[in-house]
């Protein structure tokens, strides 16, 4: 009996004829359980994938900031041009479905370079096209592709720490999608006043390249049932011993299964779970109100406060700020989490999505009653306390519905994510109807007339 460093094989004889199975389990200390890997790879491995969620994330808010240039030049409605930004976070919201089962069976590593090679190379067609239908296709694509950056890495993170060590790796990863999206904005603005929309797409192609090289080198598959499925492998080629086996792989559901589940169950937790629906309902809405800023952030600092494409870029920083801020308060909510589980239970992980309840109506308000009646820096205070509580709700309810449905974590946290990306798609959709009955409008006529 061969065996290899680091796993334990277990003799078992199971089924009726009492055939035997070697087992193949990592021993306790393992190197190769990335449980085991040093703090130095976790946090490498960690950092890169927080950084493709940036990435993605801020492909949003750079859409959204080089539309105007990009529907003068082709001819395209501010309707097709709103609904292409939605596009991107409905890509966001469907692919996980089809996606997830493949993770589980082949690997995060694969799906990581596949659809990260995917998404840099759907830019090229954005950059080139001349056609609005081309530009929502993509738009589409790159968001299915993009969705991996965000929805894996919470997977990546669970195969590295231990659930007591999750908390700052995980508040990095929701701060990074949170600061993408207001990044995006910031740096493309002036790429888009100075070269043209069109380079916001190929600076995006470039990094998107450097991303997935930075990936072929670096990343490690950290799923620790595929590790022990390829060793098992391994073993059973160089051995010519078909006995060697891995539990997860005998007791996985065929792929087809799997893809059917991942497509029917978090629907049906949405439809059959007050808690699911509940939850998803309200991080759908801030998510939805988020996405609808993309939008309104140009119509009112261009229309009431004259700023150019650049200046008004960089206000979408106020999502980042908003995002660091919420991120900040993560220590406190661990450990308030800590020093009341024992009484609380999960409802411990929602301590701070009462401070962002309060603030998401806050920010909000302030960024509507403000703007036009003073300066132009309250509203952007506005939407940075209105990032700050959506970013609360978004972290403790993603930690909640966790630790709610343990085995079916996944599935609970897809249909969140789901109901939350349909929400992104649709709002962009009316933002410009919505805002056309806002103060703005005529207070900006009325500043017009008096000139």
């Amino acid at each position: 009996m061969e065996r290899e460093e680091g796993v334990n094989v277990t003799l078992e004889r199971v089924g009726d004829e009492g055939d035997e199975v070697l087992w193949l389990e990592f021993i306790p200390g393992s190197r190769q359980n990335p449980f085991n890997w040093s703090h130095r790879k976790k946090w490498t491995i960690t950092i890169l994938c927080c950084w493709l969620t940036f990435q993605t994330a801020s492909t949003a808010s750079a859409f959204a900031i080089g539309s105007p240039g990009m529907s003068k030049e082709i001819g395209a409605g501010h309707e097709v041009t709103a609904l292409a930004l939605g596009l991107y976070p409905l890509g966001f919201g469907i692919a996980p479905l089809v996606f997830a089962p493949f993770s589980e069976a082949y690997g995060r590593n694969p799906l990581y370079i596949i659809t990260t090679f995917l998404y840099a190379v759907f830019f090229i067609p954005q950059a080139l096209t001349d056609s609005i239908a081309t530009i929502c296709v993509f738009r589409f694509l790159s968001g299915a592709m993009a969705s991996m950056g965000a929805t894996m890495v919470g997977g990546t993170i669970a195969d590295l720490f231990a659930s007591q060590d999750r908390g700052l790796p995980m508040s990095i990863f929701s701060t990074a999608a949170f600061a993408g999206n207001g990044c995006g904005g910031a740096w493309y603005g002036y790429v888009e006043q100075n070269v043209g929309w069109r380079w916001t797409n190929w600076i995006q192609l470039i990094l998107a390249s450097t991303t997935w090289i930075l990936m072929n080198i670096i990343l490690r598959e950290t799923r620790g049932s595929v590790i022990l499925s390829t060793i098992a492998r391994k073993l059973r080629v160089t051995t010519g011993d078909n006995r060697y086996k891995v539990k997860a792989d005998e007791e996985r559901s065929s792929l087809a299964i799997l893809i059917r589940v991942s497509l029917s169950r978090p629907l049906y937790l949405l439809a059959t779970e007050p808690v699911v629906f509940a939850f998803s309902l309200w991080i759908a809405f801030a998510w939805g109100v988020l996405f609808l800023l993309f939008e309104a952030i140009p119509l009112v600092l261009k229309k009431v406060y004259n700023f150019d494409n650049g200046q008004t870029g960089l206000a979408f920083l106020a999502l980042t700020i908003g995002g660091i801020l919420g991120g900040l308060t993560n220590p406190l909510q661990e450990w308030m989490y800590k020093r009341n589980v024992q009484r609380k239970g999960p409802e411990a992980r929602l301590y701070s999505s009462i401070i962002g309840g309060f603030l998401f109506p806050i920010g909000s308000f302030i960024f509507a009653w403000t703007q036009g009646n003073g300066p132009w820096w309250p509203p952007i205070i506005g939407i940075a306390i209105f990032t700050m509580g959506v970013y609360m709700i978004y972290l403790a309810t993603f930690n909640y519905l966790s630790d709610c449905y343990l085995a079916y974590a996944s599935s609970a946290m897809a249909a969140q994510s789901w109901t939350r990306n349909v929400a992104a798609f649709a709002f962009p959709l009316f933002t410009t109807q919505l805002c056309s009955v806002f103060p703005y409008k005529a207070m900006y006529r009325s500043d017009e007339r008096n000139r």
